[in-house]
């Protein structure tokens, strides 16, 4: 008999040479779950990298998510570059509240990295 496991929640940091990634999966729906997004996304910043949030892993982006990712600003000043696929839901949510313009969406972290490094 399958089970119906929710997806692990996850945040994953790595430093890449022009670039600060978070790579975040799951659905964020308790407050632990959201610090880290914001520790990470504040590292982010200090590190003074473009910073650049896999949502691959995102079913579903809730309003938190959402938030956090427009409150930091990377040590550019600018919004975190999304890279996808983004889920149907997450695309939605994004165009709904008028924000996917508002953030550069790519469809890899190879691809970040060579729109960083054309920059």
């Amino acid at each position: 008999m399958a089970s119906s496991v929710p997806a692990p929640q996850a945040v994953f940091v790595t430093e890449w040479t022009d670039l600060f990634v978070v790579v975040i999966a799951g659905d964020f729906e308790n407050r632990s779950e959201l610090d880290l997004l914001d520790m990470a996304l504040e590292s982010g910043r200090v590190a003074g990298k473009h910073i650049v949030v896999d949502v691959s892993r995102v079913e579903c982006m809730n309003a938190e998510v959402l938030g956090a990712l427009l409150r930091h600003r990377s040590g550019t000043g600018r919004l975190p570059w999304l890279v996808g696929p983004l889920s149907l839901s997450t695309k939605r949510r994004l165009e709904v509240t008028g924000t996917l313009t508002r953030f550069r969406v790519l469809p890899t972290l190879l691809e970040a990295t060579a729109q960083s490094r054309a920059e």
